[in-house]
């Protein structure tokens, strides 16, 4: 019959120390790992852009509503009794579908609209009261 070798009281301290050591090496293991792979504090990439649109709206007063496309398709943004003359830049990145610019503008007196894509003139409208300027930009060299 073979005896188990007596396990004294120095084996039995020493496992607990030795298990706790391998927990903390692995935790900061696996705490340099993440960082190494970048920080959350750095800069986002830059955005490329390929078209400005710059919307305009001048006339008398105030007008009592501006609605415009904001994301090159069908999303429109409308503001209320704005300050004449109004306008508003908007970036349409690169990789989105985008084709349309529209700007509409409702108020008294003369109203005119003006869609500027890339710093140049692009669509343009007039009228009492009311005035709306859309166009396709999906067709402009990108």
């Amino acid at each position: 019959m073979s005896e188990w070798p007596s396990s004294g009281a120095g084996h039995k301290r020493r496992w607990p120390l030795a298990f706790g050591a391998v927990v903390v090496l692995l935790v900061g293991i696996s705490i340099l790992s993440t960082n190494r792979g970048g920080s959350s504090d750095a800069p986002p990439e830059p955005v490329d852009y390929v078209h400005v649109v710059l919307y305009r709206v001048e006339g008398d007063g105030q007008a009592s509503t501006v609605s415009f496309i904001v994301d090159g398709g069908s999303s429109f943004h409308e503001e209320r009794n704005v300050a004449l003359p109004w306008e508003k830049t908007i970036r349409l990145p690169k990789g989105e579908p985008h084709s349309k610019v529209q700007l509409n503008a409702k108020g008294r007196g003369t109203i005119q609209v003006t869609i500027q894509v890339d710093g140049q003139p692009f669509k343009d409208d007039s009228g009492s009261g009311a005035a709306t300027a859309r166009g396709d930009i999906g067709t402009l060299a990108r």
